[in-house]
């Protein structure tokens, strides 16, 4: 399938850095900062201060997020690329980060990161507002007129995977970007601005039990546990 390379979107945490850093024996000796490089309330917002509570109880010291929104994601990433190689500035990257990198000429260089690991592997889905006329991929076709979806960065998944399923399925997509994060391109569609967007259940799961968007479809192999009734798109 096209899709395949967009069925979920998976987290890690990154940072620059030395060999020096890693023989230090007496590290952390102050406060260790994460950097998200989209507004907060999104899903990589979210992982980043659960995952610090837990840090800085084991570490023993103080571990502060900062949102730095902009560029697609780009400032943040640019920010943890040119800082100290000290192990004390972390990040939270993405599939979508190296994505920009390769449609785009960007101020860091992915390959450069030093990789911790994976924090979090979620689904995709589509969601449209709650009282959307969509509610199959079937109508995504018959809609009569472009459909928009909301994006926050050049190499977003769900950006990325509207646009192979709109050339497989021959339907019109304009794709309106500038959010600075998930949750406002959710906003987005919440005041009617887009018909849909992509995001993960960690970030939606409220908005949908509030009655204000429903997922129409995943881009996984099979179907979520708390979405059970959303079909997949093979499906």
């Amino acid at each position: 399938s096209g899709l395949a390379f967009f069925m979920g979107l998976s987290l890690c945490f990154c940072s620059f850095f030395s060999t020096t850093f890693a023989q230090e024996k007496d590290f952390p000796k102050k406060e260790i900062t994460i950097v998200v490089n989209f507004a907060a309330g999104g899903g990589r917002d979210v992982l980043a201060r659960g995952v610090g509570k837990v840090m800085s109880k084991h570490l023993g010291v103080p571990i502060v997020v900062m949102n730095m929104p902009g560029a697609g994601g780009a400032r943040g990433l640019t920010q943890i690329y040119h800082s100290p190689p000290d192990g004390y500035t972390l990040g939270v990257g993405a599939a979508a980060d190296f994505m920009d990198q390769i449609l785009q000429e960007q101020d860091y260089d992915n390959k450069k990161f030093s990789y911790i690991g994976r924090a979090q592997s979620m689904p995709l889905f589509f969601f449209v507002k709650s009282d959307s006329p969509l509610h199959s991929l079937k109508d995504f076709k018959t809609y009569g007129k472009p459909l928009r979806i909301s994006s926050f960065s050049l190499g977003a998944q769900d950006k990325l995977a509207a646009m192979i399923l709109a050339n497989r399925e021959g339907f019109p997509l304009t794709i309106v970007g500038g959010y600075q994060g998930v949750a406002a391109a959710l906003l987005a569609v919440i005041r009617g601005e887009v018909e849909f967007t992509g995001a993960q259940p960690s970030t939606t799961i409220s908005y949908v039990k509030a009655g204000q968007i429903r997922p129409i479809l995943t881009l996984d192999k099979k179907r979520f546990p708390e979405f059970p009734d959303t079909p997949t798109v093979g499906e």
